[in-house]
């Protein structure tokens, strides 16, 4: 609310932060298919937001998960913006893609993934409960 008071007129504001920032909500209170409304609506946003990335966690909740590797690989697909602001969007876009092709019991697109991200992840603490993941699941 704070944001669209001050920034009523900026188009990333009124037009992706706050339905991005309101769907990450909905996902963390476990309430995926609001999130999902909030962000289909976004779409032409989504070479420099974060809607692909949290419609493939929501998709992943609802079991949709050919939606959710597409999501995923939208960001995949745009990684420019992610990569010069250091983001850490591209990584975990890896994980999801890795995580959804195993669940729809595609092995070899998810140790592909998983593969990919270690090394994304290369200078990564090996302790981290991420790569501990990725390199469990990557043989």
């Amino acid at each position: 609310a704070e944001l669209q008071q001050n920034f009523p007129h900026v188009t990333a504001v009124t037009q992706y932060y706050v339905p991005e920032l309101a769907a990450a909500a909905d996902i963390g209170v476990n309430e995926p298919a609001n999130a999902l409304q909030l962000l289909i609506g976004i779409g032409d946003y989504d070479q420099v937001s974060l809607a692909p990335y949290l419609r493939g966690l929501a998709h992943v909740e609802v079991g949709q998960m050919p939606a959710a590797i597409f999501d995923f690989q939208t960001v995949l697909a745009h990684r420019g913006a992610a990569f010069t602001t250091r983001s850490s969007i591209y990584p975990m876009a890896e994980i999801g893609v890795a995580r959804a092709a195993a669940a729809s019991h595609n092995k070899a697109d998810s140790v592909a993934a998983y593969q990919r991200f270690l090394v994304l992840w290369a200078e990564a603490d090996r302790s981290d409960p991420l790569v501990k993941e990725a390199l469990a699941k990557s043989k």
